[in-house]
C-alpha cells in the first residue's frame, strides 16, 4: 500500500532529553526520564550532524523540548546549530530567570517559548514542582524581553473549572497563542486517568464557546486553538479535510518529530518508534525504514469504526495515541473524539463565522453515523 504522504520537513520537534524537574500527573513522556533511558541520548556530535542533514531537507522551524530542554548542559551548544533557523523552545518556564533570559538573547534564533499552564490550585495538584504563580512571572519577564509566548494547556475534569478565569488571565498578560488540548492516554497519564479524568465534553465545548463568542467580539488579537475543533486563523487553504484515501495524519506530513535517543515517532504523542537515527546511520536510511513501517502506510479506511462517522471528514478519526491506548490498535476509534465532536456541532459549529459555518457543514456526512461513545 502506498502512503499518501510525502516526507518532507518543514518542521524538526527534537525531544533533546528525558530529563525533568517536573512530575505532572498527565505525562505522555515520563518513560524518559529514567536513567538508564536517559544514558542512551543522543550526544552533541550526534546531534550536531543531526541538524546539519535536516537544513538539507529544507528545515525552517525548530521546535526544543525534552523533559525540560534546559536541564541538558550542552543546551546552548544545541541551539547554536540552529542559526538561520526560527527556534520555539517548549519548556515549563521553572529554570527561566532573569539572568538566563538574558543570556538567551545572545541567541537571535530563539524567537518563541512555549509554557504549560493549566490554572490555578489546579495547575500546582497536576504539574507537581511547578506553581501557577511563577509561570505567570516567567512570562511577564518573557513579553518584556520581546519574545512570543505560547500558553499550552490541559484540561481535565480537575481544572475544567478554571478554564474561564485562566482565559482572562493570559488575555491580560497579552500571551500571542494559546493552546487548549486534553492529555493523551500515555505514560505516566494511564496509571492516573481514573483519579484525573478527562473533561466532561459538554461542559468543555460550553465553556468555549464563551470564550470563542468574547475574542470574535474583542477582535481576535490572540490566536486561539482548542484541541482539533477550533482554529481562530482557520482558511479552508490550511485544513486537512480528509477522505477514506487520507492518512489520519496528514496534517503531519512535513513534521519530523525525534525523542532524546534518535527514535523517529510519527508525533511526540506516539510513542512508538519507527525507526532510529542512530542505528540507520542517517536520516536519509532512517526515512527508508519508516516508509516500510504499517502504520506510515494507513489510511482512514483502514479506521473501520470511523469510516462512515457523520465526522470522518472533519475529524479523520482523532488522535491515534488514544486508540493505542484503549483498544492497543491504531485503527482504532479515539473515545475522546468521538464524545466531543457531537458536542462541537452543537456548541462551536453554529457560533462560528458565516462562511466557516457552510464550509464544515458541508464536510458533515448527515447520513453518516454518529460516533459511539465509550466515556
Amino acid at each position: 500500500m502506498k502512503s499518501s504522504l510525502k516526507r518532507g520537513i518543514y518542521e524538526f520537534h527534537f525531544e533533546v532529553t528525558g530529563n525533568c524537574n517536573l512530575n505532572c500527573v498527565y505525562c505522555y513522556n515520563s518513560d524518559c526520564k529514567d536513567p538508564k533511558y536517559r544514558e542512551k541520548e543522543l550526544s552533541i556530535e550526534e546531534i550536531k550532524s543531526l541538524i546539519k542533514e535536516t537544513k538539507k531537507y529544507g528545515t525552517k522551524l525548530y521546535t526544543v523540548s525534552g523533559g525540560e530542554p534546559f536541564m541538558r548542559e550542552d543546551f546552548f551548544e544545541i541551539i547554536k546549530q540552529m542559526a538561520g533557523c526560527s527556534v520555539s523552545i517548549l519548556t515549563n518556564g521553572k529554570v527561566l530567570t532573569k539572568d538566563l533570559i538574558k543570556e538567551l538573547k545572545k541567541y537571535p534564533q530563539i524567537k518563541e517559548f512555549k509554557l504549560s499552564w493549566d490554572g490555578f490550585d489546579s495547575h500546582n495538584k497536576l504539574r507537581i514542582g511547578s506553581n501557577w504563580k511563577d509561570v505567570e512571572k516567567t512570562i511577564v519577564e518573557l513579553k518584556k524581553n520581546g519574545y512570543k509566548v505560547v500558553i499550552n494547556t490541559i484540561v481535565l475534569d480537575v481544572n475544567q473549572k478554571d478554564i474561564y478565569k485562566l482565559y482572562h488571565k493570559i488575555k491580560k498578560l497579552e500571551v500571542d497563542r494559546w493552546r487548549v488540548d486534553m492529555p493523551f492516554i500515555f505514560g505516566r497519564y494511564i496509571k492516573n486517568i481514573k483519579k484525573y479524568a478527562p473533561p466532561d465534553p459538554k461542559y468543555f465545548t460550553e465553556i468555549f464557546k464563551k470564550i470563542i463568542q468574547e475574542e470574535n467580539k474583542n477582535g481576535n488579537k490572540m490566536i486561539l486553538e482548542i484541541f482539533n475543533l477550533y482554529k481562530s486563523q482557520f482558511k479552508p487553504s490550511n485544513t486537512v479535510v480528509f477522505d477514506t484515501n487520507t492518512h489520519p495524519c496528514e496534517y503531519k506530513r512535513e513534521l519530523l518529530s525525534m525523542k532524546p535517543n534518535g527514535d523517529i515517532i510519527f508525533c511526540p504523542s506516539l510513542n512508538f518508534a519507527m525507526a532510529n537515527y542512530r542505528i540507520d546511520g542517517s536520516l536519509s536510511g532512517a526515512f527508508k525504514k519508516e516508509r516500510k513501517h504499517s502504520f506510515y502506510n494507513i489510511k482512514t479506511s483502514d479506521l473501520k469504526d470511523c469510516v462512515n462517522c457523520r465526522y470522518l471528514k472533519i475529524c479523520g478519526g482523532g488522535c491515534r495515541a488514544n486508540a493505542i491506548y484503549e483498544f492497543n490498535d491504531y485503527c482504532g476509534k479515539d473515545s475522546t473524539a468521538c464524545a466531543t465532536f457531537p458536542e462541537w456541532e452543537k456548541t462551536i459549529l453554529p457560533i462560528l463565522k458565516k462562511s466557516h459555518k457552510e464550509y464544515f457543514k458541508k464536510l458533515i456526512n448527515y447520513n453518516g453515523k454518529n460516533p459511539i461513545k465509550s466515556y
